[in-house]
């Protein structure tokens, strides 16, 4: 007698583990295709129109690619404002990045009290979220801080009202026959340093989770062969958490993009509301900066991940 076997009715852990994460991120999917997606679709739809109040519903007129025309061409502040928002980027990145790295650098180590400073350390990143940081912004010391008007014209630079004052380290730079651009750099640094500690948080927490995950046994065979701190840092350290640094870099430029002090954000959002009132260029501006934006994200993803890639084939030993 020969006895068949039906198939089993059971799922393989794999299986069933990507099922639950499939449940789990279901209501974000809900979310993305019933709510999300067809706003963008409604957003683009709203670059070809003109759109003017009416009742019982709004009146649309096609009007092809002159609301992009308007935005690129016409609109005397939507280009500067692009700049300024690219402009000051890069040293959003750098200070932001040296600084979440630093500090978790620090609470990666055997010190007292860790879960304390890391406590402290996100206090500013919840206070600049939600009423909060509309509160805030009547603030003078976090306005004098935060203006990148103040930043970009030069203000917040060369006044006296700041924590460093610009001349003394200008002069300090050229006796050192250093570049004065680099005193700039650094004036706006030390000078905008609230905003940077509540723009660190939450890559000082991604930094905190990578080195982490560093095995303790490899700095104990850098210790043994006689490395450094400093080689350490460099020859372990910063290979390791590469990956993370390319995420926070990532995040970085999307969380500047998206502030509401950013020039860019404020007058697309002022293009919604109040008299001057224009849902077709606001649609044109913010689909403009959505594609700076995406060749920005996919140059960075591209170079840093090449030079990632690189290392890992140079190494041997690490994996992106």
């Amino acid at each position: 007698m020969i006895l068949k076997h039906s198939k089993t009715k059971y799922l393989s852990l794999e299986a069933r583990t990507a099922r639950k994460g499939w449940i789990f991120i279901s209501p974000v999917l809900a979310g993305i295709l019933l709510l999300f997606l067809p706003m963008v679709y409604l957003s683009f739809t709203y670059i070809f129109y003109n759109i003017k109040p009416g009742l019982p519903a709004p009146v649309f007129t096609f009007t092809g690619f002159e609301n992009l025309q308007t935005a690129l061409f016409e609109d005397q502040f939507f280009v500067k404002n692009l700049i300024t928002a690219i402009g000051g980027l890069l040293p959003d990145i750098l200070m932001i990045i040296f600084f979440s790295l630093f500090v978790a650098t620090i609470l990666s180590g055997n010190i007292k009290g860790k879960g304390a400073f890391r406590m402290i350390m996100m206090i500013p990143v919840i206070l600049a979220t939600g009423v909060i940081e509309r509160a805030e912004i009547g603030n003078l010391m976090s306005n004098a801080m935060m203006s990148q008007t103040a930043v970009d014209t030069g203000a917040a630079l060369k006044g006296t009202s700041g924590l460093l004052s610009y001349d003394s380290v200008a002069s300090l730079f050229l006796n050192a026959g250093v570049s004065i651009n680099l005193a700039d750099y650094v004036v706006s640094a030390v000078n905008d340093i609230y905003g940077i500690i509540t723009r660190s948080g939450v890559q000082m927490l991604i930094f905190l989770a990578g080195l982490q995950s560093i095995s303790a046994e490899v700095y104990e065979a850098a210790i043994v062969e006689g490395a450094t701190a400093w080689e350490r840092f460099w020859k372990i350290t910063i290979p390791m958490v590469s990956p993370i640094i390319i995420v926070n870099i990532i995040y970085t430029i999307v969380d500047s993009f998206t502030r509401e002090n950013n020039p860019v954000m404020q007058q697309i959002t002022n293009k919604n509301i109040g008299v001057t009132q224009s849902l077709g260029v606001a649609s044109a501006m913010s689909w403009v900066y959505f594609m700076i934006i995406a060749v920005i994200l996919a140059a960075v993803f591209l170079i840093f991940g090449g030079i990632a890639r690189s290392q890992n084939r140079s190494t041997g030993k690490y994996r992106y």
